[in-house]
């Protein structure tokens, strides 16, 4: 989009400099409304990346919260006890929880 973007505008500084009446901007109306609607997609694509990595971050939250309760769920109350099984257990919870927490 970025490139297209860029070939336009520089169609449309093009148009603009060459142009024999500064004051009519008629020749110029196509590349304006090709750059507004390349802007407008960049902005729509821009807002569904952003929404499908919350969804993609969301859903490995889960899955991982969801492998630790089995894992906790499976091994007997003796293995709470166990220094070593308590700090994989913390170690596992906080790669959960991302590189931000």
């Amino acid at each position: 989009m970025l490139a297209g973007q860029v070939l336009v505008v520089g169609q449309l500084l093009g148009s603009v400099l060459t142009s024999q009446n500064q004051h009519d901007l008629r020749p110029t109306l196509p590349s304006i409304a090709l750059l507004v609607g390349l802007l407008g997609a960049a902005g729509i694509a821009s807002a569904v990346e952003q929404r499908q990595q919350q969804m993609l971050t969301e859903l490995v939250t889960r899955n991982s919260a969801g492998k630790v309760l089995d894992v906790t769920t499976a091994v007997s109350l003796e293995a709470f006890d166990r220094p070593a099984f308590h700090d994989r257990l913390t170690r596992a919870s906080r790669a959960r929880a991302g590189p931000s927490n």
